[in-house]
C-alpha cells in the first residue's frame, strides 16, 4: 500500500473511544508524515465520518507536528544567540519553547517549511521569512504577542494555529491564504471581527474553541462562505449548535 491507503485504512480502522492507551497503540505503525503533501487529499474524501476526520486530525498532531523535537541549542534566548552566532539559513523545521528573547526574528530561515512557537511568553514580535516555504505555523500561548510580521506574505500556509495569543489583532493578515486548510484560533477570547475567515475559502478544519465567534452576528453568513469546511469546533450552548448545524448542514459541529 502507499502511503495516503495506509493512512485511509489506519484512519477507518481507528479506536472508538481514542483513549490514550488505545491511539497509542493505533498510532505505532503509522510513518511520521514530513510534508502536508502526505496527507492533504485526505480531507476531501467524501465518504470520510466525523469520527475519520477526527482521527485524521489525531494523526496529524501525532505524526505531523508533535515529531518537530525541540531546539534546545538556542539556551532560552534565540534573539542573543543568533545575533552571535549568525544563524545560517538550513533550517526545514523549529520548535521554539519558553524562550526569553521578545523578538523572534527568523527572516532569514529561507527553507523552513515547518514552525512551533510555544509559551514564550516575553515575545512582542515574530518575523517570519518573506514569501517562504512555510507551510504550517503553530504559536501556542504568547500573552504579549502583537506583531507576526510576513504572514500576509507566507502563501503556501497549509496549516496555521495561533491559540492563546490574545494580544494579537491582525487577523486581516490572513485574508487571501487560499491554501490554507486547517486555521485554529481556539482561546483567543479577544477577537470581534471574523470577516477575514470568508477570504479563506479552502478551510477544511477549523477550531473556534473558547472563542467569541459564535456571538457575532454574520458569523453564520462568513461560515457559510467556507464552502470546502468539514469540520468546526466552537463553543455554543445547544440552541446555537442546533442553528450553525441548520445553516452549515455539510459540516461535522461539535
Amino acid at each position: 500500500m502507499n502511503l495516503a491507503e495506509i493512512l485511509t485504512y489506519k484512519i477507518q480502522t481507528a479506536p472508538d473511544g481514542f483513549g490514550v492507551e488505545e491511539v497509542s497503540e493505533w498510532l505505532k505503525d503509522i510513518p511520521q508524515l514530513i510534508s502536508f503533501d502526505d496527507f492533504g487529499d485526505l480531507f476531501d474524501k467524501s465518504e470520510f465520518t466525523q469520527k475519520d476526520l477526527f482521527a485524521l486530525v489525531v494523526i496529524i498532531r501525532n505524526k505531523y507536528i508533535n515529531t518537530i523535537p525541540v531546539n534546545a541549542e538556542f539556551f532560552l534566548k534565540y534573539e542573543d544567540f543568533s545575533a552571535a552566532n549568525h544563524l545560517k539559513k538550513e533550517y526545514l523545521e523549529l520548535n521554539i519553547q519558553e524562550d526569553k528573547s521578545r523578538v523572534l526574528d527568523l527572516s532569514n530561515m529561507l527553507q523552513l517549511k515547518k514552525l512551533v512557537l510555544s509559551s514564550n511568553r516575553v515575545c512582542e514580535t515574530v518575523i517570519l521569512p518573506d514569501n517562504s516555504n512555510l507551510e504550517l505555523i503553530e504559536i501556542v500561548n504568547m500573552p504579549r504577542l502583537t506583531r507576526i510580521e510576513n504572514l500576509e506574505t507566507n502563501k503556501k500556509l497549509k496549516h496555521l494555529a495561533l491559540r492563546k495569543c490574545n494580544k494579537f489583532a491582525d487577523f486581516n493578515s490572513l485574508r487571501g491564504h487560499e491554501k490554507l486548510t486547517v486555521l485554529d484560533l481556539s482561546l483567543n477570547n479577544s477577537i470581534t471581527d471574523f470577516n477575514f475567515l470568508s477570504k479563506c475559502g479552502n478551510i477544511r478544519i477549523l477550531h473556534l474553541i473558547n472563542t467569541n465567534a459564535v456571538k457575532q452576528k454574520n458569523i453564520t453568513e462568513i461560515l457559510s462562505d467556507l464552502k470546502m469546511l468539514r469540520i468546526l469546533s466552537i463553543k455554543a450552548n445547544q440552541s446555537e449548535l442546533k442553528k450553525l448545524r441548520s445553516d452549515l448542514p455539510n459540516c461535522f459541529i461539535n
